[in-house]
């Protein structure tokens, strides 16, 4: 059992989409739920069944940062992001332009003017290949339709059956004995 109290379809997502980074279109999934519902630790508890070395861990990144990663170090890799920025202004959709490109072909591609080695500028296209698994979560239920549209939106489950479950894995013993009736009743 996954240290996570409940959320087995949850859970049962997440383990998918994790699978899914070795497929040509990996699943993507945006996990959605009021602020400490378990929407990011449910997602990191499952993550943690696979190697490090398929994982790809970030808070945030830059616009540009996706493009100048070695050419593979997505590929195939499990990309967990944390928290969805809440405002859907233009400058944070072009902030997740290259995520949702990625998502969508596989492949990044950058063409800008570099110096050479003899100091000439040349124009040269820089590359990053998918495809990837990615997933976020979010407290908010206003979605931008161009993300939305490229992954599974899931919820947490916030029934009174979960607050249960949740208050039983945590009822110790010794500290909080019968926590979990006093909620129940």
């Amino acid at each position: 059992e996954i240290m996570a109290a409940g959320e087995s379809e949850l859970k049962m997502l997440c383990y998918l989409y994790g699978v899914s980074r070795l497929l040509s279109k990996p699943l993507n999934i945006i996990i959605t739920g009021p602020s400490s519902s378990g929407k990011t630790y449910t997602r990191d508890r499952v993550v943690s069944l696979f190697p490090p070395e398929a994982v790809y861990t970030m808070t945030d990144a830059t616009q540009n940062a996706f493009y100048y990663l070695e050419k593979t170090e997505l590929m195939h890799r499990i990309v967990c992001s944390g928290e969805r920025l809440k405002d859907a202004t233009d400058a944070n959709a072009d902030k997740t332009r290259a995520l949702r490109e990625m998502v969508s072909t596989g492949v990044l591609r950058k063409t800008l003017p570099q110096k050479d080695a003899s100091g000439v500028m040349r124009t040269v296209t820089i590359e990053c290949y998918g495809p990837i698994a990615f997933s976020e979560s979010t407290t908010s239920q206003d979605i931008e339709p161009e993300d939305a549209n490229r992954c599974i939106v899931f919820g947490t489950d916030e029934s009174e059956g979960q607050t249960v479950r949740c208050m039983t894995a945590s009822d110790d013993e010794d500290e909080n004995e019968g926590v979990s009736d006093r909620v129940a009743g």
